[in-house]
């Protein structure tokens, strides 16, 4: 999984943002968001359905699946903005129910920080353009270069389908 192939397009921005936004609205309400300072907030002993009940709560009508909340904090926010810092005393990956972990933001102010981080994605992005691979050739990793320009918010339909046997149709959401 550590060699994944990750975009870096407007419809990530926007639920990795969404996501970084329940984590500083979150700290205003627990007790386990430890303020530092007034840029450095820490989170201890955090309970991963919890995160992922942020996530959802981040989505809105679409919440955010589990996987992208795990993306969130395992790539997007400590890798690729270097925001997050895992605190984990055993860091084996799998399995770990409690996160901890420290985020170092760019101001005390909730709405600042929301506006320097899409100034540092765009930063990110542009050095992400093109750059050579091990192979020699040249990948891509900003193909949405042209979306990128445009606004772009994702949106979330359902589709019922029947399920064979029960008869109980389901729902399924997706992004369109």
């Amino acid at each position: 999984m550590g060699n994944k192939h990750r975009t870096h397009g407007k419809r990530v921005q926007f639920w990795v943002k969404r996501f970084f936004e329940a984590l500083l609205d979150f700290a205003y309400e627990d007790e386990r968001a430890i303020w530092h300072s007034t840029t450095e907030l820490e989170f201890a002993e955090i309970d991963k359905k919890i995160l992922v009940a942020l996530g959802a709560k981040a989505g809105g009508n679409c919440p955010l699946e589990e996987w992208k909340v795990r993306e969130a904090l395992v790539y997007y926010l400590p890798k690729f903005l270097g925001i997050l810092e895992d605190r984990r005393k055993i860091k084996k990956g799998r399995g770990s129910e409690l996160g901890h972990f420290k985020l170092n933001l760019w101001h005390s102010d909730k709405e600042k920080n929301l506006e320097q981080f899409d100034k540092e994605w765009q930063q990110r992005v542009k050095r992400l353009e093109i750059e050579p691979n091990s192979k020699g050739t040249t990948s891509y990793p900003g193909l949405e270069l042209e979306a990128q320009e445009q606004e772009v918010i994702p949106i979330c339909k359902s589709l019922k389908i029947s399920s064979p046997g029960n008869g109980i149709p389901k729902v399924i959401r997706y992004i369109v």
